[in-house]
């Protein structure tokens, strides 16, 4: 889930009303109380919810009152302070487990817990009190209940948070035959007698059902770390169907008026498709600095509510809300329904300068997923600004002080955003695509107080950022950064020249770069946020006191990368979480690509020694960053263990592994590879399993790995960088010469197995042979008969492996 706010919208074609309001129900689940009459003694009790198994060996168990007939809430009470339950949860997959690990110390969670507080909209209630039933030691004790139910109803509330509105979707939703929802709930906050308080979900919304996970605060940040996330037993065993609401959003059409301090009110339309699984609760994305006033479905109001919201790991996430519009029934599946939306707020703030930050990129207006759909954007603004925004502009005027300019996309594509500023202009063409490049006048306060750090590129998924603040000294002079808007025009038009050349056509015609003030870049749909400092040179004065690497990740990389992403994230993209990876490893790799044209080898070889360094870093715990987690963990990899790991991980590691699949199959295949990738996932999205397909279909025509699943075993869904060792001796008289040797491997798993090269010069014509080996654990053997005397045998020299050389 991305960082905004949720609203969920409930809509009906009837004109029927219930006799009570969302609000009322509402109301009633936040005023959940335990019952003292509804307490039992129990003993030996199991319940098991998919891959979780809570075992009650000796405690109480309480449960709240019902809500509309349906209980919602309960409680487990050990007997004793050492704890009397266990809570087992057993991934079933090897990534999932060294996840486990690494929070853990242990594959397995198994925990002494002393209490389980339970909120459902499943049938757990049904299932708890049949088990009692069964029971012979279960009995009522309504004096224990008297005292426990008036001590933990505040506890409960207060823990209720957020999840009160998803039991009110719940309640909304279609019902199975047993009167239970059909995507119900069952999450559980639990007091572990080592691990403290954690939290264990089953949530058939989501793709992966299971999660558990933790709030940890370190150092005045909070971090949610996801100890293990996967898809419930019945949906791997194929006893159940996935959940799916496949509701969309079509032809947004938003009208935007940006007053004098640039507060915002907009309208947006778009067409809504309502899903298969006839959901009265359609969730929404909108930034939370925008309070909405006012939804409508086909032209009536709608009530709605308002409240906190889950992240993807079913826990709080702060500053964030959700809005509910309550109506009667849901509409047939494909039924197509106007929805309009109408708030106001502020996302942008002056940095000084007249310099602008646009904080809310990607969800300044309400997004359902991010499906490819067309957009028209109609911006009213002060008219000593320029505006530029996703697509072709096909309108503009002035009126008094202020602008009008209306915006059309090129097809369909998956986000909209905007920038605004007091710009110097450069533009080139390139064939029949434009480039566009915008630069501010003047260099915002904050990059000539103090010389920046090398920070992670951003991405189209990041949506809010702080914009940089602080006190500091009087900032020194510092040159314009649109002296220099005619050079990174050009270089912007190399780019896309040299990303045509290989990748063929992007999402959108027109590309527009614009500057945003801070030290990161994102890539939207035609528009791409670039940082200041990407506007200088090396030896400019924002530039000349950070690093070497610093200085060509400003200069060269954030600008191609960015750019790249109007081919990955933007015309082709990821299908969740887990895939992220693919889309910023593309767009990173590309980069390095472009600037191995431009710059030489040499200079991307470097990144990916810098690149390896990084990944070898050690963190507090002793372990490196690579093995902080499996590059499919995606966001998950940033964790309270380790907060940078996931920049590190994806962008860093996710280059290599796209380098080593470059050297499987050689420059023309992979090329190829990236071509076909572009044209078959066209405007859709791609999987990890499905590039690893695809790619199997580039490699040489006899491989030893004929469908890549050993390397994206080993590289893409587990960790481990191998530590190799050549030895190697010439024998024999010419002709012929006789290398016999052995590549040692150690560092890594007893299954880890890689083809390494070594490089044999012959000493009389100089020529060069290559020959594989492929690393086994302990010593993989080697042997050739040569007609010359070899001059020298490198072990992988080109670098074409992830791996540690002695």
């Amino acid at each position: 889930m991305r960082w905004g706010r949720v609203i969920l919208v409930a809509f009906s074609l009837s004109c029927a009303l219930w006799s009570e309001t969302g609000a009322e129900r509402l109301a009633k689940i936040r005023a959940l109380t335990f019952t003292p009459g509804e307490c039992y003694r129990v003993r030996d009790l199991v319940l098991e919810r998919e891959d979780i198994k809570l075992h009650f060996s000796d405690g109480y168990l309480l449960f709240a009152e019902p809500v509309e007939g349906r209980t919602i809430a309960a409680l487990f009470l050990a007997a004793s302070d050492t704890g009397e339950a266990t809570v087992v949860v057993l991934p079933p997959t090897r990534s999932e487990r060294q996840s486990m690990v690494r929070f853990l110390d242990s594959p397995v969670l198994e925990e002494e817990v002393r209490t389980v507080m339970m909120f459902f909209s499943d049938d757990t209630a049904l299932v708890l009190r049949r088990a009692i039933a069964e029971n012979p030691f279960s009995q009522p004790d309504p004096e224990a209940g008297q005292k426990w139910a008036k001590d933990w109803t505040p506890v409960a509330r207060n823990i209720l948070g957020d999840r009160e509105l998803r039991l009110l979707v719940d309640a909304l939703s279609l019902a199975g035959p047993d009167g239970v929802p059909q995507a119900g709930l069952f999450t559980a906050t639990i007091s572990g007698a080592k691990l403290g308080l954690f939290e264990i979900l089953v949530d058939p919304r989501r793709s992966e059902q299971i999660a558990v996970g933790q709030v940890i605060w370190q150092e005045g940040q909070r971090f949610y770390d996801i100890w293990t996330s996967f898809p419930a037993r019945s949906i791997r065993e194929g006893r159940k169907r996935p959940f799916s609401d496949t509701a969309t959003l079509e032809n947004y059409r938003i009208e935007a008026d940006l007053a004098e301090d640039l507060s915002m009110r907009v309208r947006a339309r778009a067409t809504l498709v309502a899903g298969s699984g006839r959901e009265r609760a359609v969730g929404f994305e909108l930034s939370r600095d925008m309070k909405v006033s006012k939804v409508s479905v086909d032209g009536r109001p709608a009530e709605f509510l308002e409240s906190g919201t889950l992240d993807a790991s079913g826990v709080r996430r702060r500053g964030n809300d959700m809005l509910v519009v309550v109506l009667e029934k849901a509409p047939e599946p494909g039924g197509r329904h106007l929805i309009e939306f109408e708030y106001a707020g502020n996302v942008i703030t002056d940095s000084g300068h007249g310099i602008y930050y646009v904080g809310a990129r990607g969800n300044w207006y309400p997004t359902h997923g991010a499906p490819f759909t067309e957009y028209e954007l109609l911006f009213q603004y002060p008219k000593r600004l320029q505006m530029v925004a996703t697509g072709r502009q096909v309108e503009t005027s002035v009126a008094g002080d202020v602008r009008t300019t209306r915006w059309k996309s090129d097809g369909k594509i998956r986000l909209a955003a905007f920038n605004l500023g007091d710009y110097e202009r450069a533009s080139v063409k390139v064939g029949e695509y434009t480039v566009e490049v915008c630069a501010n006048k003047r260099l915002e306060p904050e990059l000539q107080r103090r010389a920046p750090p090398l920070l992670p590129m951003g991405t189209i998924d990041h949506r809010n950022r702080t914009t940089p603040l602080g006190a500091f000294s009087a900032p020194e002079p510092a040159a314009s950064p649109a002296r220099r808007t005619n050079q990174v025009a050009h270089d912007s038009g190399e780019a896309v020249q040299f990303f045509l050349s290989r990748f063929g056509p992007p999402a959108t015609r027109h590309l527009t770069v614009s500057p945003i003030p801070g030290r990161f870049g994102e890539g939207f749909p035609g528009l791409v946020y670039l940082s200041t400092l990407s506007y200088y040179q090396p030896e400019d004065q924002p530039l000349e006191k950070l690093s070497a690497g610093a200085r060509v990740f400003y200069t060269e990389q954030l600008g191609a990368h960015e750019i790249a992403h109007q081919w990955w994230g933007n015309l082709v993209t990821s299908s969740g979480y887990h895939d992220e990876w693919l889309m910023e490893s593309l767009a990173d790799y590309s980069a390095l690509l472009y600037l191995e044209q431009r710059k030489g080898g040499r200079v991307a070889e470097g990144i990916l020694a810098r690149y390896k360094s990084n990944l070898l870093a050690k963190l507090e715990s002793g372990g490196t960053v690579e093995s902080a987690g499996a590059i499919v963990l995606g966001e998950r990899l940033r964790s309270s263990r380790s907060p940078a790991a996931r920049h590190v991980i994806i962008y860093e590691k996710g280059a290599w592994v796209l380098h080593m699949l470059r050297h499987l199959m050689g420059d023309q295949k992979f090329f190829a590879l990236l071509r076909e990738l572009r044209k078959r996932y066209e405007r859709q999205e791609v999987t990890t399993e499905q590039f690893r397909e695809l790619a199997a279909q580039f490699l040489p025509a006899v491989p030893q790995d004929p469908n890549l699943e050993n390397f994206f075993y080993q590289w893409v869904y587990s960790t481990g960088v191998p530590t190799l060792k050549m030895e190697y001796r010439v024998s024999g008289k010419a002709p012929p010469y006789r290398l016999t040797g052995v590549v040692r491997q150690s560092g890594v798993p007893e299954d880890f197995s890689v083809p390494v090269p070594i490089e044999i010069q012959l000493a009389g014509t100089g020529e060069k042979i290559e020959l594989r080996v492929q690393t086994a654990d302990g010593e993989a053997p080697f042997s050739l008969m040569l007609d010359q005397r070899p001059s020298r045998v490198a072990l992988d020299p080109k670098d074409s492996v992830l791996a540690i050389k002695q």
